[in-house]
């Protein structure tokens, strides 16, 4: 079979590979056009809900203040807090060590960048509304506020001590079966106060138990 592109007038197999790398090119230029203006509307999408996301806190996220515009996120300086160390670490943000006036507190500082999606501030949103329906147990770790300003979230918690339980039994072994059992009762006695509330931690484990300084037997606290 002969191709064509004029009748009578035989194409030569480069003239065919002209035409099919031209296609090619021109295939190419198309799907990158549609690549760069997909990566725009998805862009643009998200400014829209980034935007739009924290308009909802106080109305639909009930547990999530509205924004203060004007709350000092700066320093060692959050809202009225004096933040001295870092307590630790998670997904979405940090723990600090600090004083409120003469208290003593944990903060937790959620970072509004490091949530994604509205699905992300929901989930930030239950955690929030579990803590205030859980509270007034002497071993559970007790919200004490939320404050809301341009950069964070932040958790102000009660301050139960410096080590998780993890940290702690690698520093300290337990010098008895009691206070053994202190532990393992208290920590029970938490859960069945979550329990008692439809609430199931799901994640209990050392690290999610701070431990009193200096010992346990001053009381452990489930976060």
């Amino acid at each position: 079979e002969v191709v064509c592109a004029v009748p009578g007038a035989p194409l030569r197999e480069t003239d065919l590979q002209v035409a099919l790398l031209k296609i090619d090119k021109r295939t190419l230029q198309w799907d990158n056009a549609l690549a760069g203006l997909k990566r725009e509307r998805e862009e643009a999408l998200r400014r829209a809900e980034e935007a739009h996301k924290w308009s909802l806190a106080g109305s639909v996220f009930r547990g999530i203040p509205p924004v203060d515009a004007h709350l000092v996120e700066r320093g060692n300086r959050v809202a009225n807090v004096t933040i001295s160390s870092k307590l630790g670490k998670g997904s979405w943000g940090t723990v600090y060590f600090g004083k409120q006036g003469s208290q003593l507190v944990a903060l937790k500082c959620v970072h509004k960048n490091l949530l994604k999606s509205v699905l992300d501030v929901c989930s930030l949103d239950r955690e929030i509304s579990i803590l205030q329906l859980v509270r007034g147990h002497p071993n559970v770790c007790e919200l004490t506020g939320v404050t809301h300003g341009p950069l964070a979230i932040h958790l102000h918690m009660e301050y139960a001590g410096k080590l998780n339980l993890h940290s702690w039994l690698q520093r300290t072994a337990c010098e008895s079966l009691g206070e053994v059992l202190t532990i393992a009762t208290q920590c029970a006695e938490a859960l069945c106060h979550l329990h008692s509330l439809n609430v199931a931690h799901r994640d209990i484990k050392p690290e999610n138990v701070v431990v009193a300084d200096p010992r346990p037997e001053a009381g452990v606290h489930v976060t």
